[in-house]
């Protein structure tokens, strides 16, 4: 049941460092929301008590609730019991109490005094020991420091434990400093600070450098141009002279910057590879041969105790015969943006080689005004479902800028239900998470912002039912006037009226979510309002 709940709320989270910043954290998000909080018992209130199990008044938590603390909820796990009184959490570790706050944020809904408290009685642990998110720093606009600790602090909201950081070119090399630009790439100083940040949320940083391929911005400078496959090309060229040594200084670097146990090392889309300099080589030994043994070389040559290597798995999965000369030790991340089902072609060659494996869907932002859902949901629903069930261990959910115009902002929407869909077993529902990620997200009690994500949805699909796309940056700035404008038009002629009826009915929808008072993240209702909006325009234009 619920209850009206318009008590102060007060903490007490014992002597743990790591516990009293979970506190402090609980506490802001409750003064936010226009409630007293504070970390110390008051005579009067609500309180919020932190145990850890095995301790005495852990024991009686526990029987009083006829309640027991499982071993696979060790790691992560926590028990929570919420009524009109207070809360208790029991937890093993500091990162189980942290998870059963951010669960507690959920159960209070609404602000002030219209809120309602939820009376559960919770036993909670993840599916997945490692629930990752990925930003693009290469392709879109590399964030401000500032701008990353609010990514860290929303995901490890919902429970996600690493960020996995893409670069091809913008972490500052003191090794290479011609390759950053200036004023546009992570600094020694900026990981250091993040790093920090990010462990008090029980976040880690994976550093993700580009080792073969997705190089041209270095490649493209003529102090490398020796290192390259093809001219100025995106790929370094196996046996060349330089590039183990080129890639072994970078990876000094970043294992001084980064203490985080994975590091992942790219190694996707080598598509130039037998094109340029191992043309010779890839005639006589084969593709897949000639990828692996560098991929192999890539991981002796940088290789450090106490560190894992990720590598993307599209190109070895090919060679599914020759997996077996890769170090077992390596974790192969499959991927794909676009399926629903049938993931296990993307795990099989690394699972029966005896490797760990990983998944990585994604929320579908790329080279688009505003992420197509339609995608993007029943891709992650898939395939994190698909990779319990084959074994994987974790998971990275990957946003990417190509064409530069993505806005993290917009991203949200996946990025949490891919944060559900790792921590809950099996498969996750989307029309559970449709309807309560307004709510969750946002503290939006009027259902809005969940009926304008559906109209974008619903945009979306208008589109794609004409043969044209989604609402795609080339559609976007593509002339309608052009030969190809001209059959786009013709194209998109009997959708556009519906393509601006949903696009404009998502606006009206966020309109009214404003008139909360107590709208939560509202640079992200900008974000889905610039979507709306950039849709609309869209269908205007070839009007």
């Amino acid at each position: 049941g619920s209850a009206l709940f318009r008590a102060q709320i007060s903490i007490a989270p014992g002597s743990a460092r790591e516990d009293i910043d979970a506190a402090e954290d609980f506490a802001g998000a409750m003064r936010e929301r226009g409630f007293q909080a504070a970390l110390h018992a008051t005579p009067r209130g609500w309180h919020v008590t932190m145990l850890r199990n095995g301790s005495e008044a852990a024991r009686r938590a526990l029987a009083q609730h006829n309640l027991r603390f499982d071993t696979a909820m060790r790691d992560e796990g926590y028990v929570l019991v919420t009524d009109t009184l207070g809360a208790t959490i029991v937890s093993e570790t500091a990162a189980g109490a942290f998870y059963g706050l951010q669960t507690l944020k959920q159960l209070i809904v609404g602000a002030g005094n219209g809120a309602r408290l939820h009376r559960v009685a919770i036993r909670d642990w993840p599916a997945m020991r490692w629930r990752g998110a990925q930003d693009d720093l290469s392709r879109g606009p590399v964030p401000t420091l500032e701008y990353q600790k609010r990514q860290v602090r929303l995901l490890a909201s919902y429970k996600v434990n690493t960020l996995t950081l893409y670069f091809e070119h913008t972490l500052q090399f003191a090794s290479q400093p011609v390759i950053a630009p200036p004023g546009g790439a992570m600094s020694r100083a900026d990981v250091e600070e993040l790093v920090a940040y990010a462990r008090r949320y029980h976040v880690t940083i994976i550093p993700q450098q580009q080792t073969f391929g997705h190089l041209h911005h270095a490649l493209k400078l003529e102090l490398y141009a020796d290192l390259a496959e093809t001219p100025h090309g995106h790929v370094l060229a196996p046996g060349q002279a330089g590039t183990l040594a080129f890639t072994r200084g970078i990876f000094a670097e970043i294992d001084s910057m980064f203490p985080s146990p994975f590091v992942h090392l790219g190694a996707d889309e080598t598509f130039e590879l037998g094109a340029g300099r191992t043309k010779p080589a890839v005639a006589d030994s084969g593709l897949g041969r000639v990828y692996i043994n560098y991929l192999r070389d890539i991981v002796n040559t940088v290789r450090q105790p106490n560190k894992r290597y990720l590598f993307w798995g599209d190109i070895a999965m090919n060679s599914p015969e020759l997996v077996n000369r890769l170090p077992k030790d390596l974790i192969a991340v499959g991927w794909d943006y676009w399926s629903r089902s049938n993931f296990d072609r993307y795990l099989k060659p690394f699972r029966d080689a005896g490797m760990e494996t990983w998944v990585a869907p994604g929320v579908s932002n790329w080279n688009g005004v505003y992420p197509n859902s339609n995608t993007a949901l029943p891709n992650i629903q898939g395939f994190v479902r698909d990779g319990q069930r084959a074994g994987a261990t974790g998971v990275i959910n990957t946003t990417w800028d190509d064409w530069g115009d993505a806005i993290f902002e917009q991203v949200w929407y996946g990025l949490v239900f891919g944060a559900a869909a790792s921590w809950q077993a099996g498969e996750s529902s989307i029309p559970n998470f449709q309807s309560a990620y307004g709510l969750t997200f946002h503290g939006d009690t009027l259902g809005a912002i969940d009926a304008a994500q559906k109209h974008l949805m619903a945009a979306h699909a208008a589109l794609q039912r004409s043969g044209a796309g989604d609402a795609g940056s080339y559609l976007f700035f593509l002339d309608p006037w052009s030969d190809e404008g001209v059959i786009e038009t013709l194209r998109l002629r009997p959708h556009i009226a519906q393509v601006r009826v949903h696009a404009e009915s998502a606006l009206v929808e966020i309109a009214r979510a404003r008139t909360q008072r107590h709208l939560r993240e509202t640079s992200a209702v900008d974000a889905m309002e610039l979507g709306a909006r950039r849709i609309d325009w869209l269908g205007m234009k070839f009007q």
